[in-house]
């Protein structure tokens, strides 16, 4: 018995090491395959102090905290951002199109963007603080996956004569340092589709003890193709409950969901107050001007738009008072489908033909590299909207004028997909038209002599406009809707953000119509790519308590991207060119009682 005890152990001694080996190596493979490849975008600097370098220390920054955690992320190199980025001949600022681009140039899982929010200085003691804010993007969908809104200090120098420089590049440090942990602690939800539930609805093998929470968003994929989203309704210990948002073919069992992060609201740093209290005023409040650099949106794949506009760069490309493609969503812009879209105006007059020698007015968009659509050249509009999920793209025909220009254009067939929220797109037309002059084709017959030429140009631009998802009144936090006894004196108002929106405004009427606007706020700045997260606009007052005592009062939040040109569709109540919100309302408290 001995003996056998023996033998036994010194086999065990004799294995262990080769098990051990086994066991590192395949922890180390376990490691490998864990890491997130990433590239990370150069930030964007939103506060009011400083310029570009600002935001380059920052993305540094978090390269470095990102780089030293390999077991978590693996990050590309500056050199190679940049390089991808000069390929695709993007140029900053990006919008969420060029960022995905440069993702798929570089094969990465994830696109990491983010901006510097605030950055303040303090004396007695000489202090910087600053606010960061990171987003991790997914590669194939776009869509938020992980993230931090992080605060750093830097030491307190009572006695300080420095480069505040110095304070500043400490404190972006310890800012990067804390989001950074805190995306890799963070943990994405991940579920797999049992089955269907009838019309729209999927159960989940996952639930709340998983990390799945109700109305968390889900991006769904097959095969790491996405292929839809889902939207959490009913959650138990073990499984949840789904219903379908989006699907282009169709949600199937096997199929992974992803939960789309949401960024916190309140800003963990090592100084930890809430995110509205960082400074005097709005968060993001303070973001630069720049008006040759605002968010335009890159023009993707237009070529021959290029070459035409090449050919006829003395019509300039100014939009006229009417042209132009103005954002809205229903009940403000009618859609077939009920969702957001494009109002393309037209004018045959911009393009320095005569009317009745008009054969077509052909609109390109920057994500397309054909023509979006043929109009009539009385055709006063036509709307680019998102079509319905799944939906086939809409059915496009154009004229293609030929080599032989004296011979009649021919009618060429082509799709439209459909635009998508979020996305800013810029709007260009061309007209064929005809006109009288000798002919360089046809046969010999009619070769030299005056005939009809048909010709294509010269292109101008219409506008650049954003789409956008309008936000619910489930979307209007505070004040709740119908809520009671609200100060007129001091109101906050929050709400959570739309995708591609980075300019907001309040506004609060008398009557749900909005007629009369008895406060618009100023401008409210947030990053374009986010999405769904809290914004609010603290200390507000409406006026005195006795003119508005016990009256109820309704409020929306308008959205708009800044780079639009020359923004959405006016309102037909305030005049403004904002997509506004569903409308909420509240009651003012009622005065004090009359004295005896």
């Amino acid at each position: 018995m001995a003996l056998r005890f023996v033998a036994r152990v010194l086999t065990a001694i004799m294995v262990f090491p080769h098990l051990m080996t086994i066991v590192a190596c395949t922890a180390v493979q376990a490691q490998a395959q864990a890491a997130t490849y990433v590239a990370v975008i150069d930030f964007a600097n939103v506060s009011k102090y400083g310029d570009s370098m600002i935001s380059r220390l920052a993305t540094d920054a978090v390269v470095v905290e990102m780089t030293n955690t390999a077991n978590k992320f693996t990050v590309a190199t500056r050199q190679q951002v940049e390089q991808a980025r000069t390929e695709l001949d993007l140029q900053y600022p990006l919008n969420l199109t060029g960022v995905m681009r440069i993702g798929e140039r570089l094969g990465v899982d994830a696109v990491v963007v983010g901006e510097v929010r605030e950055v303040k200085i303090t004396d007695r003691p000489r202090q910087a603080r600053v606010e960061i804010v990171v987003r991790m993007l997914d590669a194939s969908s776009g869509e938020p996956i992980n993230g931090a809104i992080a605060r750093g200090a830097s030491t307190p120098q009572p006695a300080f004569t420095g480069d505040d420089d110095v304070l500043i590049t400490e404190a972006i440090n310890n800012a990067a340092y804390v989001a950074v942990r805190r995306m890799v602690d963070y943990i994405i939800p991940e579920a797999t589709v049992l089955n269907a539930m009838g019309t729209g609805r999927v159960l989940l093998n996952k639930g709340e003890q998983d990390g799945i929470q109700r109305g968390m968003e889900m991006i769904v994929s097959r095969n790491d193709e996405v292929i839809g989203k889902l939207r959490v309704t009913e959650v138990s210990n073990n499984d949840a409950t789904a219903v379908v948002v989006s699907a282009v073919k169709g949600v199937k069992p096997q199929d992974k969901a992803r939960a789309i992060f949401r960024l916190p609201a309140v800003a963990s740093g090592s100084y930890g107050e809430p995110v509205t209290r960082i400074s005097e005023g709005i968060i993001g409040a303070g973001r630069k001007k720049n008006n040759a650099a605002q968010i335009l949106g890159f023009v993707l794949g237009v070529g021959l738009l290029v070459a035409l506009a090449g050919s006829h760069s003395s019509h300039g490309e100014t939009p006229g008072p009417a042209m132009e493609a103005a954002a809205g969503a229903p009940p403000a812009l009618a859609t077939p489908t009920g969702l957001p879209g494009v109002r393309v105006t037209l004018d045959p007059k911009r393009f320095g033909v005569t009317n009745a020698n008009i054969l077509q007015i052909k609109v390109y968009r920057s994500d397309q590299s054909t023509p979006i659509f043929g109009a009539s050249r009385n055709l006063p509009f036509f709307v680019d909207y998102q079509l319905a999920p799944g939906a086939d793209p809409l059915d496009v025909s154009y004229l293609v004028v030929g080599t032989d220009n004296t011979a009649e254009p021919e009618a060429t067939d082509g799709t439209n997909p459909g635009v998508q929220p979020g996305q800013t797109y810029t709007y260009h037309a061309s007209v064929v038209y005809r006109r009288q002059g000798v002919g360089t084709g046809g046969d010999d017959n009619t070769a030299g002599q005056l005939t009809w030429i048909y010709e294509e140009g010269p292109v101008q631009l219409i506008g650049v406009a954003t789409p956008l998802d309008p936000i619910l009144r489930a979307d209007l936090v505070q004040p709740p809707y119908n809520s009671a006894a609200v100060n007129p004196a001091d109101v906050t108002f929050e709400w959570r953000t739309t995708l591609g929106a980075d300019n907001y405004i309040v506004e609060v009427s008398r009557d749900p119509s909005f007629r009369t606007v008895i406060y618009r706020s100023p401008v409210v700045t947030a990053s374009r790519f986010s999405d769904g997260e809290p914004l609010s606009l603290e200390n507000v007052n409406l006026g005195p308590a006795a003119a508005l005592a016990d009256v109820t009062l309704y409020w929306r939040v308008g959205a708009r991207n800044s780079g639009d040109r020359p923004g959405p569709i006016p309102d037909p109540g305030s005049g403004q060119r904002y997509i506004f919100s569903e409308v909420s309302q509240f009651r003012v408290a009622a005065g004090p009682p009359p004295p005896p």
